[in-house]
């Protein structure tokens, strides 16, 4: 049974009293959410040239996954299903008393290597002969590729890359099977292996395969290159961030402050500077504005934002700045770590630098590119609520940064050893590009 067939059947089994009292308020909830996308989604236009979406057609699609009587686990599929296609990272649904999970879980990880994808960690609950970095082929008799293009259906995600890593998370915390049969590939073997594993309660943890991700701060690796990875754009934990007052967001912000100049400080003598987004999260751009002025000059333009006045129509591109600083700019070059995980926040403070910076270059996999004030919707029959990006964000130089990645210049697809003997070949590249920009530089 499939990832959206097993959450189908789960829904059939609710309570039929249930289902049909609340079949019209789940209609009407949803007519209200496709109108509401209508009207206030910052890039339908966008998602229509680049994309090719056709929201009607994929409306039409979501209306028959709400069932002859919709109830609200039908309803949860449904704008899953429409709001995933959006392909708004920002994006999210919500209705009360359904998860989205299912109730079971794979006893498996899954990532994606230049081998294909491989099993990344294996829980210690279960006795079973499949081993990390054995490829996965197939899942009850279906090839693997077709769980994950329907699971990419059902994830939000605003780049290719991005959309496939959350498939592979999300399609092994999505069912209701008793257990499942994975054919594998070992390693070092050339004829597949069937596996049957149980499925335990979703709640169950799963060890993860290691990535190899070093230290939050800065500090010099070398001679003349220095290492920064803020690792995310977010306040203090328990600073009180959370529904604060625009004026007290700088008061709030002040140790983060304080923290990326004190990393500055400890990269100063670099001559190249390696600036690590990998799997930064973002959060808020005061402090992805703070850090930009301490690496460019203090009239440049950090990102350039459009709010929708009435009628529909939309502001002109206002632009913000990076915030000033009391040290002078780095004059380091930089090369800038990004994959699938940098996002938000981040993907803003990446195209800042693409944009602004005379002498970066990106190294990794493109990132998510995802951007634009996200805003809860709630609608009123259920309390169903939908979350998508409600502003226009474009780069310095114009364009937008919303769903158009940033193309490393050094492109990196991990190994299944590099994986398994944690390696780090984004770093590992980043330094030997650094030494030979040193060794280039006239005396």
């Amino acid at each position: 049974m499939s990832v959206l067939g097993a959450l189908v059947a789960f829904a059939a089994l609710l309570p039929a009293p249930l289902q049909e009292t609340k079949s019209a308020e789940c209609l009407a909830d949803f007519e209200q959410a496709l109108g509401t996308i209508r009207t206030q989604w910052s890039y339908l236009e966008m998602r229509r040239e680049r994309s090719g979406l056709d929201l009607e057609a994929r409306a039409a699609h979501a209306r028959g996954l709400l069932g002859e009587v919709a109830s609200p686990q039908s309803l949860h599929i449904a704008l899953t299903y429409l709001v995933a296609g959006l392909q708004d990272g920002h994006a999210w649904v919500a209705v009360p008393g359904v998860k989205r999970e299912g109730a079971r879980r794979w006893p498996v990880s899954l990532v994606q290597t230049r081998e294909g994808i491989l099993v990344g960690g294996v829980s210690k609950r279960i006795e079973t002969t499949l081993q990390v970095g054995d490829r996965l082929l197939a899942v009850n008799g279906r090839p693997l590729l077709s769980w994950v293009k329907e699971a990419e259906e059902m994830v939000f995600a605003s780049s290719d890359l991005s959309r496939r890593r959350q498939a592979l998370d999300w399609i092994v915390r999505a069912t209701s099977l008793e257990s499942v049969r994975l054919a594998v590939l070992p390693q070092g073997k050339s004829k597949a292996e069937q596996v049957e594993l149980p499925c335990p309660p979703v709640w169950t943890p799963t060890p993860e395969l290691r990535e190899v991700l070093p230290e939050i701060g800065a500090r010099m690796l070398e001679d003349g290159i220095g290492y920064l990875r803020p690792g995310g754009f977010s306040a203090s934990p328990g600073s009180g961030w959370s529904g604060a007052p625009p004026e007290k967001r700088d008061e709030i912000l002040a140790d983060r402050y304080a923290e990326f100049h004190g990393w500055m400080e400890a990269v100063a003598e670099a001559e190249v500077l390696i600036v690590d987004l990998r799997g930064n999260p973002g959060g808020t751009d005061l402090l992805g504005q703070e850090l930009a002025g301490m690496l460019l000059p203090q009239d440049t333009t950090y990102f350039r934002l459009s709010a929708r006045r009435a009628f529909g129509r939309w502001s002109g591109p206002h632009s913000h700045p990076v915030r000033p600083s009391d040290q002078a700019p780095s004059k380091a070059s930089i090369l800038c770590l990004i994959d699938e995980r940098t996002y938000s926040t981040a993907d803003n403070f990446a195209v800042c630098l693409r944009d602004t910076h005379p002498d970066v270059q990106f190294i990794g996999r493109p990132n998510g590119a995802g951007t634009g004030a996200p805003r809860p919707f709630v609608f009123d029959a259920t309390g169903a609520s939908i979350i998508f990006c409600t502003q226009r964000v474009y780069g310095p130089a114009g364009g937008f940064i919303e769903g158009h990645s940033i193309r490393p210049d050094h492109p990196v697809l991990w190994t299944r050893e590099d994986f398994l003997q944690g390696r780090d070949p984004d770093l590992d590249l980043a330094l030997q590009l650094a030494r030979g920009r040193l060794m280039s530089e006239p005396e």
